[in-house]
C-alpha cells in the first residue's frame, strides 16, 4: 500500500512539473499581432469610436468607414465619421497615389499609430508643407492605410 501511494505521489509530481514547464514555455512566447496571425482587422463603427479608445487600438489593424473631409496631399487625407467632437483622423497611405477626393465615402483598413506627427514624418518619409504641419501638430493618432475602398463617389 505504501509503495503504491509513493508511486501515485511521484506520478502526480511528474505531471505537475510538466505542466509548470509547459506554462513557462508558453509565457515566454511573445504575443503575435493580428498581422502575424492573419486575423481579420477589427471593424469599428466610426472614427469617433476609434479615437475614444485610441490607446486600445494603438498598433492594431482596424477597418473604419467615413467620408473624406479633406485631401492633404498625394499620401494623406482626413477621414471623418461619428459625432461632433473627435470625429476626424489623418489617414496616411505611405505609397501615395490616393484615388480619393473630398466627399467620397470610403472604408480604410490599416494600423492605428498613436504617435506624434514628427514620428510619422520620419518613419514614412512624409514631407509636409510647413502650414499643414502647424494644422496637424496636435494630432495624436494616425491610421496607416493598407487598403482604401471607395464605397460611394460624390461627383
Amino acid at each position: 500500500m505504501v509503495a503504491s501511494l509513493d508511486k501515485i505521489n511521484f506520478d502526480m509530481l511528474v505531471k505537475m512539473a510538466v505542466l509548470v514547464m509547459a506554462s513557462a514555455a508558453l509565457a515566454a512566447v511573445p504575443a503575435m499581432s493580428s498581422a502575424q496571425t492573419g486575423a481579420q482587422p477589427q471593424q469599428l463603427e466610426d472614427v469617433e469610436a476609434l479615437l475614444d479608445n485610441v490607446v486600445r487600438y494603438d498598433g492594431k489593424k482596424v477597418s473604419v468607414s467615413g467620408e473624406v473631409e479633406e485631401v492633404i496631399d498625394e499620401k494623406a487625407f482626413i477621414l471623418e465619421s461619428g459625432g461632433l467632437f473627435e470625429d476626424e483622423m489623418v489617414v496616411l497611405k505611405p505609397a501615395g497615389n490616393l484615388m480619393v477626393k473630398e466627399d467620397y465615402e470610403v472604408t480604410v483598413t490599416g494600423t492605428v499609430r498613436a504617435v506624434a506627427l514628427v514620428d510619422i514624418e520620419r518613419e514614412y518619409g512624409w514631407d509636409l508643407d510647413p502650414q499643414i504641419k502647424i494644422e496637424l501638430e496636435n494630432i495624436e493618432a494616425f491610421l496607416i492605410a493598407d487598403s482604401i475602398e471607395i464605397t460611394e463617389k460624390d461627383d
